[in-house]
Order: structure tokens, then C-alpha cells, then sequence
């Protein structure tokens, strides 16, 4: 049941995480049209500046529990990246109880409240022509913290089933992957650049 649980939530994660990506694209698009429209066209719209700020902070909150899953947040250690990694799992369980899980308690009530108050208040842009409803901007606050408190789950669960393969997430495998590992899958050398963070082998590959 525990198993089954994990691999739920990490099906989830990488949903979220895939959703997240498109939407790097979808706002590098949105800003190359608002640039072609305001300096070639002399057209410019409120409404589009507002949603590709929507988009930012949308992609940043749906991102934020992903980057914790595959460990990829900025780490500033002297002593961490030394410890084998029975050590490196006890503490991020600690610092998952002594920081994430006050944070997460922080988001999931202030950001609800922040939600509802703009939702009662049918809060809009305050340019004119802008975007309106922005509550559904700030119901991602809360959202994070969903995102968050399952992904904390996750890592607890995985940390106490002694069975559980930590298995690193293979979403953009398709996307980003080393050529370290497509020319070994081949029988070739590789001539990956050094420093490339592969999101198949998940190791930072340095050349040899």
C-alpha cells in the first residue's frame, strides 16, 4: 500500500512538473508576440503583459515541489556533499520536519485566506484593461502548499520503506538527455560538455 502510495504521488509530481515546462514555452511565445506587436506593430496590450506575469509566477509555483523531488534546489554546504547517503537521506528528513513542514502549514493558511479574500472581493487588475480575476493568480499560493505537504509525504513515506527504489524522475528524458548516455546505449565515445546535468542517468556527469 505504502508503494503504491509513493508511486501515485510521484506520477503526480511529474505531471505537475511536465505542466510546469510547457509553460516555459508557452510563455517565451507569449513575450517574442508582445515584443513583435509593441516594436514592429506600435500595438500594446495590458491584458498580455498581465498574463505572461500570470504565466511567470504560475510556472515558478508549479515548479517549486518538482525541483524538491528531483533534489535539484540550490544547496550552499560545506559538509553535506561528503556524507554517504544514508546520512544525506536522514538529513533531508530532518530538515523536511524542522523546515518544509512549517512552511508548507504557512502557505496553506495564509495562501487560502489570500485566496478568498481576493475571491470575495472579485479582485481584478488595477490597469485598465488588464486581466481580471486575479484570485485564481493567488489560489496558486495555496496551491504550492498542496503541492508541497505531498510531496513532503512522499519523501517520509520513501525514507521509512526500506524497499522503495529511489527512482529519480524520467520526464524530460526525452528532452534532456546527456549524450553520455545516448552514445554508451550505442557503443560510442561521448563528447558531452562538461557540467551537463542529465535527467536520465541523474548524476553530473564530468568527462573523464
Amino acid at each position: 500500500m505504502t508503494r503504491f502510495l509513493i508511486k501515485i504521488l510521484n506520477i503526480f509530481s511529474e505531471k505537475i512538473g511536465r505542466i510546469s515546462s510547457l509553460l516555459v514555452l508557452f510563455l517565451i511565445l507569449l513575450v517574442s508576440v508582445s515584443v513583435i506587436l509593441r516594436y514592429i506593430f506600435s500595438i500594446g496590450f495590458i491584458w498580455i503583459q498581465d498574463l505572461y506575469i500570470w504565466i511567470h509566477a504560475i510556472f515558478i509555483l508549479l515548479g517549486i515541489s518538482y525541483t524538491l523531488k528531483m533534489d535539484n534546489h540550490v544547496r550552499i554546504d560545506l559538509l553535506y556533499r561528503n556524507f554517504n547517503k544514508k546520512k544525506r537521506n536522514l538529513i533531508n528528513l530532518i530538515g523536511l520536519i524542522i523546515f518544509a513542514i512549517p512552511l508548507t502549514y504557512i502557505l496553506l493558511v495564509n495562501g487560502l485566506d489570500y485566496f478568498t479574500r481576493s475571491y470575495n472581493l472579485n479582485e481584478g487588475s488595477k490597469e485598465s484593461g488588464g486581466l481580471p480575476n486575479i484570485y485564481i493568480l493567488k489560489f496558486f499560493i495555496f496551491f504550492l502548499g498542496i503541492l508541497l505537504l505531498l510531496e513532503i509525504c512522499r519523501q517520509i513515506l520513501s525514507f521509512f520503506n526500506k524497499d522503495e527504489l529511489d527512482i529519480k524522475s524520467r520526464v524530460f528524458c526525452n528532452h534532456f538527455i546527456c549524450t553520455a548516455c545516448i552514445f554508451s546505449s550505442c557503443g560510442l565515445p561521448s563528447f558531452i560538455n562538461p557540467g551537463w546535468n542529465c535527467d536520465n542517468c541523474r548524476f553530473y556527469w564530468l568527462p573523464r
